[in-house]
């Protein structure tokens, strides 16, 4: 009963960065949507479009006692989309890690280059906020 219940409340948890991370996407003027949970599971949560920019970010929780987003949270259907959409397309893909009340973001490409330096995760500091990330974004447009 006990596990079942910590699922639910993880759920609950998740659904509610979701929300938090697409009315912030939204209030920074995206068109942001909320993909709707499958039984295969998503490939991302969110999709945002501004201008010529699109994003398909994941939303994570991080517990305020952890320091750093762990890529054994990364879904294997996560890691596979966003590969294949940037083979494709110029879509901005990431995760949004919630964290004390700050968003977070740590781009596909920052992952994959831990990834290939053999790290195992990403500490807070190492990542920008999401706002900061995408002005970053406009400023080299």
């Amino acid at each position: 009963m006990r596990k079942r219940r910590n699922k639910i409340n993880k759920k609950k948890i998740g659904n509610s960065v979701e929300k938090i991370t697409r009315t912030y996407l939204a209030s920074l003027g995206f068109w942001a949507h909320l993909l709707v949970d499958n039984a295969n599971g998503q490939p991302f949560d969110i999709v945002a479009i501004k201008g010529d920019h699109t994003l398909c970010v994941d939303a994570k929780n991080l517990k305020d006692n952890i320091r750093s987003f762990t890529f054994a949270r990364i879904e294997t259907n996560q890691w596979n989309s966003m590969s294949s959409l940037k083979e494709i397309s110029s879509a901005i893909c990431g995760f949004a890690i919630y964290h004390c009340g700050v968003i977070y973001f740590a781009s596909f490409e920052q992952i994959k280059a831990c990834l290939e330096r053999g790290e195992k995760s990403i500490p807070i500091p190492s990542m920008p906020t999401l706002k900061r990330y995408l002005e970053n974004v406009y400023a080299s447009k």
